[in-house]
């Protein structure tokens, strides 16, 4: 057996740097957690995935519901119907995946000593994310057909049916430095 780069106990620094490594480092996690979720906030307000690429625009089928108050207006309970200066006026500005604002306030970052990440409990959440092609309305296996086009906001991939974390390369080096500051911390 050859041993290279044996530990003394002159090596107090490194031993430390060492045990963080294998315990965790909680600061850099937490701060990478809420690094990933700036870009996701970033993603959503620029309307575009975190990786660069724009979102699909909305269908016709999406603009002509959310015009009239969306897919349940007017009926019991739902919202009230929009007239048509009202409705004109809404999808001027009518952001992607942004209505009530109820996907983006559920993201929010979760870390650990050893992993970061973004989440969000909405069932919706991964659908919008990577889309649904055989999505029917009003949402039953009757209704019409109405794919979701895939508007990624996650830094998530599906490959094989799996869903794999991939992060832009300027947040993977921005969370490796934030690593290495706290593994280094006290050297």
């Amino acid at each position: 057996m050859i041993r290279v780069g044996v530990i003394s106990k002159g090596d107090a620094g490194i031993k430390a740097a060492l045990e963080r490594l294998r315990t965790g480092v909680p600061t850099a996690m937490k701060a990478a957690a809420a690094a990933m979720h700036g870009e996701v906030v970033e993603a959503f307000r620029a309307q575009r995935s975190p990786f660069g690429e724009a979102w699909a625009p909305h269908s016709p089928v999406t603009l002509k519901l959310r015009g009239q108050g969306g897919l349940f207006a007017g009926r019991e309970g739902g919202p009230k119907k929009r007239g048509a200066k009202a409705a004109a006026r809404f999808l001027s500005g009518a952001k992607k995946l942004i209505d009530k604002g109820t996907l983006l306030s559920s993201l929010s970052p979760q870390s650990t000593a050893r992993t970061a990440s973004v989440t969000s409990a909405l069932p919706y959440a991964s659908v919008q994310n990577f889309g649904a092609q055989s999505n029917r309305l009003p949402n039953r296996s009757g209704g019409n057909l109405a794919p979701i086009p895939a508007r990624p906001f996650m830094m998530a991939k599906r490959e094989g049916g799996r869903e794999k974390t991939v992060l832009p390369d300027a947040l993977k080096a921005e969370i490796i430095e934030m690593i290495r500051v706290e593994l280094l911390r006290g050297l």
